[in-house]
């Protein structure tokens, strides 16, 4: 009886860490929205199929995966919801046509497998996919309508910016630059990493930051701004030259239309009712299931056999 009841001891903290470890993980609720759970598993799904198909595997600036994949369901959900109000709706059928140009306009088998494969590598199904082409398509529809509403020519500035890894170094910028010194060497020499550009050229207003837009409020040509702190840095402005209503370049109209894209979908957040709710071990729990996805992913792109 002793072995017996020993044996039914291991197997139930067997049971209870396979409970904790594999079966809840992937069900526990990361965010919820207009009272639907989102789980870290959506999460998994969503931020893979962006690493693996939208090309953030390519993206340097991503740095936390489980709120890179609630901010991609919670962008789709918020398109997916108040978009159509504004540019129509998407149907089924769009998205599958949608999916069918996606992957080259293939016939028969060779779509069914070419599409399969996608879900594979991504690890969702088919109607996960039809939702993300439908909120893309909604997104694209969305960035031409504000890119028709931007006017001809804004106010835009051309600005020069160095930053700098501390605040010393930002004042020794601003010294040496108002005593005349080249901004860009000084930007070579104090800058936090060569490879950021230090010439940002003409920049609309709407696309600077408020606090951007603040710090270079009131100066003119030549002139250099207050140290300003960004994330862990600090940055410098230098204004080369001002000019109201310039017109805008086909690059800026898109970028622009992108931005308010941006500002739209942040503003809708609150009709939808989104609360994000991430703790650290689930943070970390996405993160490393997304990197192990995405890893297989590109090791059976690298292993197929060529057609």
């Amino acid at each position: 009886m002793g072995t017996v009841g020993v044996l039914a001891a291991v197997a139930i903290i067997v049971l209870v860490g396979v409970y904790l470890t594999v079966y809840l993980p992937p069900r526990a609720t990361v965010a919820t929205i207009d009272g639907r759970s989102v789980t870290a598993g959506d999460a998994v799904d969503r931020a893979t199929f962006f690493m693996v198909s939208e090309g953030g595997a390519f993206n340097r600036e991503i740095d936390d995966l489980a709120e890179l994949g609630v901010d991609r369901l919670v962008r789709d959900a918020v398109v997916l919801k108040a978009a159509p109000a504004l540019v129509g709706e998407v149907s089924d059928a769009d998205a599958d046509a949608r999916a069918r140009e996606v992957l080259g306009n293939l016939e028969g088998d060779a779509y069914t497998e070419a599409l399969e494969g996608v879900l594979d590598r991504a690890g969702i199904d088919r109607e996960q996919y039809r939702e993300i082409l439908k909120g893309r398509m909604l997104v694209e529809r969305l960035t031409d309508r504000f890119r028709g509403e931007l006017p001809e020519a804004v106010d835009q500035r051309h600005i020069l910016r160095v930053r700098t890894p501390s605040l010393v170094n930002a004042e020794r910028v601003i010294e040496r630059a108002k005593a005349g010194e080249d901004f860009t060497r000084l930007g070579e020499q104090y800058g936090a990493d060569r490879t950021i550009q230090v010439d940002q050229g003409w920049i609309p207003d709407e696309l600077l930051l408020p606090e951007a837009t603040q710090a270079l409020g009131g100066l003119g040509a030549g002139d250099v701004s207050a140290p300003l702190m960004s994330g862990l840095f600090f940055d410098v402005y230098k204004v080369v030259e001002s000019q109201s209503a310039r017109p805008l370049s086909d690059e800026q109209r898109a970028t622009l239309a992108e931005r308010r894209v941006d500002n739209w979908v942040s503003e809708q957040e609150s009709a939808v009712n989104v609360a994000r709710d991430l703790s650290p071990d689930e943070s970390k729990w996405i993160s490393d299931h997304v990197g192990e996805r995405v890893r297989k992913a590109f090791e059976s792109q690298t292993t197929a056999p060529r057609q």
